[in-house]
């Protein structure tokens, strides 16, 4: 994961504004905590990888709840962005007794294997989805999990990208959940799928907006006019508020 098809270096202050105004990431840890939790509970020794981890905010309160014993857990990350790379080997120490080992890219075989590989919302963004799975694939453990979640053209974000992209003349760049099944179902991998519903609400404003659109385009926020992309939320206000409720897919691999 040294490159991906979106730079979040400098898009910190629009995901902190997605976080604090969606309900996402809770419905998210709840879906994981039902795999996660079980795992804690066995007593055996667990190795996980977070792969895509940011400043380690997910994974933190993820590991509040799901009750690993520290002295049985490893922990190891991968997160190109160095800052956020550094937050979260410093805010998840507390829940492993042993050093994180923090990459900005996938390890290989001999670094793992991994009890658990978590990609919470980041195989949109990589080079390769074939050659990420397969190498995800080959460092987890012969009785290891993936946890995964993405979303498909039903997600309001996938649409309002499809919008965007289609006016630029483009194909978007980034992968979806039909893209990870079928290359999990071509190379013969069973996988439970899960439908997750969260919510996204803030006061409606021109900043709030530019805000959300930010974290959602990317670099590609500055290529087409600003009112063109403001209007794309109007569909969605009412009472001085954006209000949207959307879905996407946990899914579940098992070695």
């Amino acid at each position: 994961m040294s490159q991906t098809t979106k730079n979040f270096e400098s898009l910190h202050d629009a995901y902190t504004f997605f976080q604090e105004h969606s309900t996402e990431a809770e419905q998210d840890r709840l879906g994981y905590l039902s795999h996660l939790v079980p795992l804690a509970r066995s007593g055996r020794p667990i190795r996980l990888l977070d792969f895509g981890s940011g400043d380690g905010g997910f994974l933190t309160a993820v590991l509040d709840r799901a009750g690993f014993d520290p002295q049985k857990l490893t922990l190891s990350l991968v997160e190109p962005d160095a800052g956020y790379r550094r937050q979260a080997v410093a805010s998840l120490q507390a829940f492993t007794e042993r050093p994180i080992r923090a990459w900005p890219e996938l390890p290989t075989e001999e670094d793992g294997p991994f009890d658990v590989v978590l990609a919470n919302h980041v195989l949109y963004y990589v080079i390769d989805l074939a050659d990420t799975v397969a190498r995800i694939r080959r460092v987890l453990a012969d009785d290891g999990i993936f946890l995964t979640t993405m979303g498909d053209h039903g997600n309001a974000f996938s649409q309002w990208s499809d919008q965007v992209y289609a006016a630029l003349h483009v194909t978007p760049p980034h992968y979806l959940a039909p893209d990870l099944e079928t290359i999990l179902t071509d190379a013969g991998q069973p996988f439970e799928k899960t439908t997750i519903t969260y919510d996204l609400g803030f006061p409606d404003s021109e900043a709030n907006r530019i805000l959300l659109l930010r974290f959602m385009l990317g670099q590609n926020f500055d290529r087409l006019p600003p009112n063109q992309l403001l209007a794309l939320l109007d569909p969605h206000t009412a009472d001085g508020r954006v209000a949207v409720r959307t879905y996407h897919y946990q899914l579940a691999i098992r070695k």
